[in-house]
């Protein structure tokens, strides 16, 4: 029983930091000034933050995304 609470320990730990990296992640995401976006091989936006919406003179990220 000793190891299986250890593995589960383990696991949590390793939750917690994925949680931690993606909440930093989200948060440069969504308050860098500069344009960050994501795309498809092909170009088709996926995610764009605001500061890249603001600059191309949309409204908001979602209507850079579906103007693209």
């Amino acid at each position: 029983m000793g190891r299986w609470s250890h593995d589960i320990t383990d696991q949590r730990r390793a939750a917690e930091a994925l949680r931690l990296a993606e909440e930093k992640y989200r948060n440069i995401f969504e308050n860098a000034v500069e344009g960050i976006f994501q795309s498809t091989p092909d170009g088709r936006f996926i995610s764009v933050n605001a500061a890249m919406a603001r600059i191309y003179g949309y409204a908001s990220p979602e209507d850079m995304i579906r103007a693209a």
